[in-house]
């Protein structure tokens, strides 16, 4: 009886670290399956259980805009890019948000800092594009 409780191990612990990059992962699945619900919930757990990376907001502000939600993915890209101020394609995304919310200077304002960072950045281009007026 001994023998058996002392073989017996305890399950491995998990880091926060661990936890958080396992939903993200999770989570870039369930974006490529639109499933948006999902990823949303996904990416909010590994900016709980790991708020200090940006690509975990980012990802977050991103499910939450396939979604409609653009003032929380406002909310949620804004912190990524308090992260990671030059990343371009934060800012890019970032400016299709602003776009959808009515603030075209500033979503056109954006597109251009992410080119200016990457200048071959397509998601960039693109919105310099639709900003274009006929």
């Amino acid at each position: 009886e001994y023998d058996k409780s002392v073989s017996v191990r305890p399950a491995r612990s998990v880091s926060a670290g661990e936890k958080a990059k396992i939903k993200c992962e999770e989570g870039r699945t369930a974006l490529r399956k639109h499933a948006y619900a999902e990823a949303e919930l996904l990416f909010g757990q590994a900016t709980y259980f790991y708020p200090s990376v940006a690509e975990y907001h980012y990802y977050y502000g991103l499910a939450l805009f396939r979604q409609n939600k653009a003032k929380a993915a406002e909310k949620a890209i804004a912190r990524a890019l308090k992260l990671e101020p030059f990343n371009a394609t934060y800012l890019a995304e970032l400016g299709f948000v602003f776009a959808q919310l009515g603030f075209p200077a500033r979503a056109k304002g954006l597109f251009e800092k992410a080119l200016k960072i990457s200048p071959d950045h397509e998601r960039a281009a693109e919105g310099v594009a639709g900003m274009k007026s006929p």
